[in-house]
């Protein structure tokens, strides 16, 4: 079971200096990557990059040893789970260096001291909704999300719901073009991502409506003022 647990900083600081203590940062929108005062550390062995991904996405909630061992191992019947995650959480500690103390252990299970911080400002691009703050947050993404993650249990279905979060970026962007009044310039995108999301309601109505602006309803000639009129002929009735 998660618990709520509070966010443990690497060092007591004053509130004036907390902008200046290093942090851990994980980026998930591509290949995972995890930086520590803004150096990349690299973490070879899938599953630790695994480990650091799941715990960043519990945001500073305690992930239990039961939960952990699923959403890496899958449902195989795992011989003492809890074992095999510490080895795992002390190979990862040693690879961290100076950013070790950002993993640890609670009663409830697993801390990381770190949130993903480009997942964090995409939500909250879509959130605010301003046309410069979903463009900046479409351009976090590095490919796939958790794109090496993929072939871990948690990190397909994880990788997918990131990547519908880039099409709600997508689409928001759109809107707020063909609001403005574009047509024919988000057609050709429109048609690119109906075909790729086919389900996808919204979209369907934003092509509707972009083809509609394409194509002019015609409109009937109006007679010459020299033409004659021929009167048609009165019904007949059976």
């Amino acid at each position: 079971m998660e618990q709520s647990v509070a966010i443990r900083r690497f060092t007591d600081v004053s509130p004036w200096d907390a902008d200046l203590v290093p942090t851990l940062a994980v980026h998930l929108l591509g290949p995972v990557d995890v930086r520590f005062s803004d150096v990349t550390i690299t973490l070879d062995r899938p599953l630790e990059r695994a480990l650091v991904a799941r715990l960043s996405l519990a945001r500073g909630v305690a992930v239990s040893d039961e939960r952990l061992a699923r959403d890496l191992w899958g449902d195989v019947d795992l011989a003492r789970p809890r074992e095999r995650l510490r080895v795992l959480a002390s190979r990862l500690r040693a690879n961290l260096g100076e950013a070790s103390s950002a993993l640890s252990r609670t009663g409830a299970g697993y801390v990381l001291d770190a949130e993903p911080s480009d997942v964090v400002a995409a939500e909250q691009a879509l959130s605010d909704g301003s046309r410069e703050a979903v463009a900046s947050a479409l351009a976090l993404w590095r490919g796939d999300s958790l794109a090496d993650l993929r072939a871990v249990p948690f990190g397909f279905a994880e990788g997918e719901r990131l990547d519908a979060l880039r099409v709600d970026l997508r689409v928001a962007l759109l809107a707020g073009s063909q609001e403005a009044g574009a047509g024919i310039e988000l057609r050709a995108e429109l048609e690119e991502l109906v075909s790729e999301h086919p389900l996808h309601e919204r979209l369907s109505c934003m092509l509707a409506l972009a083809s509609r602006r394409h194509c002019p309803v015609p409109t009937r000639p109006s007679p010459s003022p020299n033409a004659s009129v021929t009167p048609s002929a009165p019904p007949t009735w059976a």
